[in-house]
């Protein structure tokens, strides 16, 4: 990712978030886990997260 332009500090970062959104998504699909409101609010934290740091 450094190579690309990404700052190499934000990688981690940036690594968590989106395993976070995909264990989210894995959760609901195959796992069957209930949407609550504190889950959607957490995904939307984590997409403003990103959205902010570029």
């Amino acid at each position: 990712m450094y190579r690309s332009g990404f700052q190499i500090s934000n990688t981690s970062l940036m690594a968590n978030i989106i395993l976070a959104i995909i264990l989210f998504l894995i959760g609901i699909i195959f796992l069957h886990e209930p949407i609550t409101a504190r889950k959607v609010i957490g995904i939307v934290v984590c997409i403003a997260g990103v959205y902010l740091i570029k």
